[in-house]
């Protein structure tokens, strides 16, 4: 059911088994409403299924939603074999794989009715309530500030100057080294067909035949990087505003017949561009992009629309602003960037965002969404042919405007030197977050090959350097990592890690070792080869859908980059050398430029931190001010 004054209901989920499954139901509530009234409504519509049977449209919607996703999951290897594997165990027979789903087309309402009278009642029923704010710690599932040995280091072996982190084996505690990764293998792509309208937008079609989906994505060049003065978060805002009603759809009708459709229209914002974007059948495509086409072109911004939506964000952010994480990482980006583009939050902040208006949010679709420069992507299950004359019909009307704002690049030159030491002391905390960052390089960079590799190395995964240091020798944390955003501008490289609030400097001053150590030490073949191996199958394994392709030609196009970089990519990341590695961390990754920054409470580990970096800047949280630069002193 569609509530338009609802709170964010969860995705229903049938979690089922060989023996006893679960159906979960769940919702947040929206400020202001009682835990006991979503229950109270989620228990009435279990209940409304179990006394009348769904209509045929209803029906209808859920047979789309549940193709859509299974052919998705089937897209990819991992998928397939999963399939195959759940008929060959739980049912006994994996060529029913072949059949599942001309079944699950024949479900009847009156079946529907009938499972839903069988098991959802109130004897059957476990409810779950959790309220924010009550622990004085950590939302579950955020990490945890202890190991299972109560902060005790793990038993491992010492570690070869190189080699992979080595498996110890829990049964027989015998330390086991994983082998070295095959040679790589080449992937074959299909060849991009791309076509530039008279309007200016591009269209590039990437067909994936047989697979039974269709994935489309519009991007255009405006993102948070335009946000204005004051105004942080309106990309986001007026992102999450467009699938809220256009010229001829309310938000209700928008969401229904997406859901009918079986699929969602995903509208987002970035820092270089902002997106609206679906996956759904190829039997409904056609009505699918008509869809994407109003949502994407004529939405309306209705004042109650508007005043709803600042209230769902007001309400998120209050809920994230209260993890470490999230302030450690939001501080940060002001600490690095400053009043430049990349320092504001994306999503705005409480100040902000109760200023943005219905009109900023046109104003600013008004003057972004241009068709020269925007690209639209198909992929998937689909003839280049149709997908053209498809977006000819839809996008073709589409009209550019004057455009008075530009973008403004961020330049290393334009950026305050690092080396700052930030400390936003929460006394509430579980844990401490701890943020290492500073500027990396752009997407058109001539390195940007180079400093993948570097970060894998560095935090790239589990087996990468400071998830062994901090995690597997130390035991200092649940896990502990890196990653680099190259933007249109300068974008940053972040290393971060959540730990005990006494550990916190000491994990500080393990990641700044690392990302000095990447430019200071050699690097073996036997620890570069498996970094560039997880680098090539997390490549291949995202282009095995029509979603990835699409994806990602998509991020080649929006970047001004050649598409030739589909192929070339593999073959690229397999060239960098250990030397490149190292010379690249010392031009551009040196440790003295970063700046470090801390979330917790500060009475645990300030003591020790000040040993090792004197000039220590210490902010209270109720003082922290996402909406200016933090202070120097």
């Amino acid at each position: 059911r569609f509530y338009p004054d609802a709170p964010k209901i969860f995705p229903t989920n049938a979690d089922l088994h060989a023996g006893v499954g679960l159906f979960t139901v769940g919702a947040t509530a929206a400020s202001g409403k009682t835990p006991q009234a979503i229950k109270a409504a989620l228990i009435a519509e279990l209940a409304a299924l179990a006394a009348a049977p769904p209509s045929s449209a209803e029906l209808a919607k859920a047979l789309n939603q549940l193709l859509t996703g299974i052919l998705a999951t089937r897209e990819t290897a991992d998928g397939t074999a999963a399939a195959l594997g759940s008929a060959a165990v739980l049912q006994g027979d994996p060529e029913l794989v072949n059949t599942d789903l001309d079944r699950l087309a024949a479900v009847t309402g009156a079946e529907v009715q009938r499972v839903a009278a069988r098991y959802f009642t109130d004897a059957n029923r476990v409810e779950i309530d959790y309220t924010a704010g009550t622990t004085g710690g950590e939302p579950a599932g955020t990490g945890s500030a202890t190991s299972p040995a109560a902060g005790a280091s793990p038993t491992v072996a010492p570690r070869q100057t190189g080699a992979s982190p080595p498996d110890v084996d829990g049964a027989t505690g015998k330390t086991e080294t994983p082998p070295p990764p095959g040679a790589p293998r080449p992937i074959r792509l299909p060849v991009p067909t791309e076509t530039r309208l008279s309007n200016g937008l591009r269209v590039i079609v990437v067909p994936k035949l047989g697979t039974g989906l269709v994935t489309a994505e519009l991007l255009v060049q405006s993102g948070g990087a335009d946000d204005p003065p004051g105004g942080a978060g309106l990309a986001h805002f007026t992102a999450a505003l467009l699938t809220k009603g256009t010229a001829t759809r309310s938000a209700s009708q928008i969401a229904e017949e997406a859901e009918a459709l079986g699929t969602s229209i995903n509208a987002n914002a970035g820092w270089d561009n902002s997106s609206v974007s679906l996956s759904v059948i190829k039997t409904n495509f056609v009505s699918a992009m008509g869809l994407l086409a109003d949502v994407a072109l004529h939405p309306r911004f209705e004042e109650a629309e508007v005043a709803r939506l600042r209230v769902q964000e007001l309400d998120d952010l209050q809920v994230s602003l209260q993890e470490p994480g999230t302030l450690a990482r939001l501080a940060a980006a002001r600490a690095v960037f400053g009043e430049q583009p990349y320092g504001h939050p994306l999503g705005g902040t409480p100040r902000s965002l109760k200023r943005l208006t219905g009109t900023d949010a046109a104003r600013f679709h008004r003057e972004a969404f241009q068709p020269g420069g925007s690209v639209l992507v198909v992929g998937g299950d689909i003839a280049a042919a149709d997908a053209l004359a498809l977006a000819r019909r839809l996008f073709g009307g589409w009209r550019q405007a004057p455009k008075p704002f530009g973008y403004s690049f961020v330049s290393p030159t334009r950026l305050r030197a690092g080396g700052r030491v930030v400390v936003i002391d929460k006394p509430d905390a579980g844990q401490a977050a701890v943020v290492v960052q500073r500027p990396a390089i752009s997407r058109s960079d001539p390195d940007y090959h180079t400093a993948l590799v570097a970060n894998s190395v560095l935090g790239g995964g589990y087996s990468a350097r400071l998830n062994y240091e901090v995690r597997v020798k130390r035991g200092l944390s649940y896990g502990a990592g890196s990653g680099l955003s190259p933007r249109r501008g300068v974008g940053p490289l972040s290393a971060s890690a959540q730990t005990k609030n006494p550990s916190a400097a000491e994990v500080a001053t393990l990641i700044l070792r690392e990302i000095d150590r990447l430019g200071t030490a050699a690097l073996p073949e036997s620890e570069l080869t498996p970094r560039k191996a997880a680098l090539s199958g997390e490549y291949a394994r995202a282009l095995e859908t029509g979603g990835g392709l699409a994806g990602e030609t998509g991020s080649l196009a929006i970047y001004g980059r050649p598409l030739t970089e589909l192929s070339n990519y593999l073959p690229r990341i397999q060239a960098v050398t250990a030397i490149q590695v190292r010379a690249f961390a010392v031009r551009r990754l040196p440790a003295h430029g970063a700046d470090i920054v801390i979330v917790g409470d500060a009475k645990q580990f300030l003591a020790a931190l000040k040993k090792q970096y004197p000039n220590v800047l210490v902010i209270p949280a109720a003082k922290l001010d996402l909406d200016r630069p933090l202070p120097e002193k």
